[in-house]
């Protein structure tokens, strides 16, 4: 498989950037999202400064029922048996660790959205 990297585009200011990574490769988003059950889950890392806070969100009883509900993990089951991947052992550790490393002022953005109009 191809190490494309993914990303993560948010309108929404709610960090220092827009535009910020989540996984270096597609196999390793999918291994994230199969350990998390949760595309929110990987999109909020770059917001939690503690490992504790990351936990905190799937206490979150909204988060739980949904992680729980029975589609979710037929849809999980299913994308981990389809493409053969095992869940990432330590999600949080490893998406902080592309963030911490990303060159963030090497994304290049049109002039458009480089002066917000």
């Amino acid at each position: 498989m191809d190490r494309i990297m993914v990303f993560c585009v948010n309108p929404e200011s709610c960090c220092d950037y827009n535009v910020y990574p989540l996984a270096e490769s597609f196999e390793d988003y999918i291994r994230i999202l199969l350990a998390t059950r949760h595309t929110n889950t990987s999109q909020q890392i770059i917001l939690w400064n503690t490992k504790e806070k990351y936990l905190d969100f799937f206490s979150i009883l909204n988060e739980a029922e949904y992680q729980n509900d029975p589609k979710v993990v037929f849809a999980i089951n299913a994308i981990q048996n389809q493409m053969r991947l095992d869940p990432m052992e330590e999600p949080y550790e490893y998406v902080r660790n592309v963030q911490r490393d990303f060159p963030y002022k090497k994304i290049p953005f049109s002039n458009e959205y480089s002066t917000g109009q």
